[in-house]
């Protein structure tokens, strides 16, 4: 089997011959990829300290706290802080 009936690519990208696009910093992140497809539910696993590596066990990530890790009383300061400004927040935002 060829790698493009693998992989569905036949051909390079003819945005390579474009000399005002530079790969990668020509495609930034959009929304979409940032927040919809898990970033957020991950980034939230990685404070909290849940995040589990590939071949981690469970006592490996309860000890000890990273630096970065969010205490309990931080998280429900900030679900506390949201809920406040959810009052004055255009509706538009979600």
């Amino acid at each position: 089997m060829y790698l493009f009936q693998y992989i569905g690519i036949k051909h390079r990208s003819i945005l390579f011959d474009l000399q005002s696009i530079e790969f990668p910093q020509s495609f930034p992140t959009d929304i979409m990829h940032l927040f919809f497809q898990n970033v957020a539910g991950l980034m939230y696993q990685h404070w909290t300290g849940e995040f589990k590596k590939k071949g981690e066990n469970a006592e490996e990530i309860l000890s000890p706290p990273e630096p970065y890790q969010l205490s309990k009383k931080t998280w429900e300061e900030i679900g506390q802080q949201m809920a406040d400004a959810k009052r004055e927040m255009p509706v538009d935002f979600g």
